[in-house]
C-alpha cells in the first residue's frame, strides 16, 4: 500500500509526539506532569485532522483522552485514595491510543453529498415508517409504566421488570439507526432539516431517560446529533465551542438528578463540579486498569491470547463470560452496583503490553472499516454514527461489547431495515408491471 508524503508527515509528527511523551511520563513521578503529556499528546491527532469531528483521530483520541485522564485527576484532588495511582497505567493506556491511531490512519474521507438523491437517500418505505413511529411512542408508554411501579433505578428495572419492558428498552437503539436515516432521506430531498422529527425522537429518548436513569439513550442521541449537523455544514468550531459546555454541565446535572423522577430524591450534592463531572463512567476506564495494576502479578496476562477468540464466540452465546464480568466477581463480588471495566484492560490481562499492542490493532483497523466505508452509501454512514457510540462506551467495557454491538445491533438493525424496504419496493414493481400489462 502506497502512502502519501503528507500522510507520512503526520505519522512522523504522531510517533515524535508518542515519543515526547512517553519519555515525559517515564522520566518523571509527577502526576500533573503525566497527566499534561497525556493530554498533549491528544491533541496533536486532533489538530492533524483539523478538528474534523468525524474523523476518528478527533471523536475517539478525544474521549480516550477524558476516559484516561479522569481517575488521575480525580486522585490529585483527594479521591480515588484506596485504589492508588502509577504512571503505568498512563502509559499503557499511551500505547493503547498511539497503536490504534497508527491503524485508523489520519486519511480523510470525501463527505457525502446529502444533495444527491441518488448518492445517499433510500426510501424507508411505509412499514419502517410506521415502525419508527411505534417505538417512540411505545418509548413514552413505557416511561409512564415504570413511573408508576415504584423502581427505584434501572438496575431494578432490568432485574425485576416484566420482559416486554425490557425489550422496549432496546428500543432506542433501533431509533438512533433509523432516525439517522430519516434526517439524512428528508434533508436529501427538503434540503432542510426536519426540526419537528428531531424534537419528537428527542424528546421521546429523554423521557425514557428521566423514567430509568438510563442516560446513555439521550447522550447517544445528542452525539449523533451533533455528528449528523457537522455533516450537513449546519454546524462548525464556533457552535461547538458553545455546545461543550453546555454538555459539560449536563452531565453532572444528569447524575444529580439521575433517579429523581423515580424516586423524586436527587444524588449526594456534597461532590464538587469536576468529581460530579469526571466520577462514574468517565473515571472507570482508568480506575479499573489501576486495579488491574495494583495486583498485576495476579492478572497481568492471566487470560492469555486465546481471551479475543472467546471474545468473538460469546457474541453467538450468553453462556461465555465477559471480561466486564470476570472483573466485577473478582474485585467486587456481591455487589450490585455497575463498574464497568477497561478496553485497555483487556489488553492487560491478555498479555501485558503487547496484549494491549494486538487488541488495539483489531480496534484500530474495525474503527478504520467503518470509517473508510461510510460514505459508501446510507446504511454504510448510519452504521458509522452507531458504531463510534459503541467504541466511546466500550473504552469502559471489553471487546466484546464492539463485536457484539457490530453483529446484534448495527447488523442486525440494519437487516431489518434493508429488509422492510426490499419489501415496501415489491408492490411498487408489481403494479408497474400490472399497468404495462394491461397497456400491451
Amino acid at each position: 500500500m502506497k502512502v502519501s508524503r503528507k500522510i507520512l508527515q503526520k505519522y512522523i509528527i504522531l510517533f515524535c509526539a508518542f515519543i515526547t511523551a512517553l519519555i515525559t511520563i517515564c522520566s518523571s513521578n509527577n502526576l500533573f506532569i503525566h497527566v499534561g503529556a497525556f493530554i498533549s499528546f491528544c491533541v496533536i491527532p486532533i489538530i492533524i485532522v483539523k478538528i474534523d469531528i468525524l474523523h476518528p483521530y478527533c471523536w475517539f483520541t478525544g474521549f480516550f483522552c477524558i476516559y484516561s485522564t479522569a481517575h488521575p485527576i480525580l486522585y490529585s484532588l483527594g479521591y480515588n485514595s484506596r485504589i492508588g495511582y502509577s504512571k503505568e497505567i498512563m502509559i499503557y493506556q499511551l500505547v493503547a491510543i498511539f497503536v490504534s491511531l497508527l491503524f485508523i490512519t489520519p486519511k480523510k474521507v470525501q463527505y457525502p453529498n446529502f444533495r444527491d438523491k441518488n448518492q445517499m437517500r433510500i426510501d424507508l418505505g411505509i412499514f419502517n415508517k410506521i415502525i419508527y413511529i411505534l417505538l417512540i411512542l411505545s418509548l413514552v408508554f413505557v416511561a409512564y409504566y415504570v413511573s408508576n411501579q415504584g423502581y427505584t433505578g434501572k438496575s431494578e428495572i432490568y432485574d425485576a421488570g416484566p420482559l416486554w419492558v425490557r425489550i422496549v428498552f432496546r428500543f432506542p437503539l433501533i431509533i438512533s439507526i433509523l432516525y439517522t436515516m430519516s434526517i439524512i432521506n428528508y434533508y436529501s430531498e427538503h434540503k432542510y432539516l426536519p426540526k419537528k422529527q428531531m424534537s419528537l425522537v428527542g424528546g421521546a429518548l429523554l423521557i425514557i431517560t428521566l423514567f430509568s436513569g438510563e442516560r446513555d439513550f439521550v447522550f447517544r442521541f445528542i452525539i449523533i446529533t451533533i455528528m449528523l449537523l457537522w455533516m450537513l455544514k449546519k454546524i462548525n468550531l464556533k457552535h461547538l465551542f458553545i455546545i461543550a459546555p453546555i454538555i459539560m454541565t449536563l452531565i453532572p446535572l444528569s447524575h444529580t438528578f439521575k433517579y429523581y423522577f423515580l424516586t423524586h430524591n436527587i444524588s449526594n450534592g456534597s461532590e464538587n463540579w469536576i468529581q460530579s463531572l469526571l466520577s462514574g463512567e468517565f473515571e472507570s476506564a482508568s480506575r479499573n486498569l489501576q486495579e488491574l495494576v495494583n495486583y498485576s502479578e495476579i492478572v497481568k496476562g492471566s487470560k492469555g491470547f486465546e481471551q479475543i477468540g472467546i471474545d468473538f464466540l460469546s457474541v453467538f452465546s450468553s453462556e461465555i463470560s465477559s471480561p466486564t464480568k470476570w472483573f466485577a466477581d473478582t474485585f467486587y463480588p456481591n455487589n450490585n452496583v455497575g463498574y464497568g471495566f477497561t478496553l485497555t484492560g483487556e489488553g492487560y490481562i491478555i498479555g501485558g503490553i503487547f496484549g494491549i499492542i494486538i487488541l488495539f490493532s483489531i480496534v484500530g483497523l474495525l474503527i478504520r472499516f467503518f470509517y473508510k466505508n461510510s460514505t459508501k452509501n446510507i446504511y454504510s454512514f448510519s452504521a458509522y454514527l452507531y458504531f463510534l457510540t459503541i467504541i466511546i462506551y466500550a473504552i469502559r467495557a471489553d471487546f466484546s461489547t464492539i463485536l457484539s454491538g457490530i453483529v446484534k445491533q448495527i447488523g442486525l438493525v440494519l437487516l431489518v431495515i434493508f429488509i422492510m424496504e426490499r419489501i415496501t419496493k415489491v408492490p411498487k414493481i408489481n403494479r408497474k408491471n400490472n399497468l404495462e400489462c394491461k397497456m400491451e
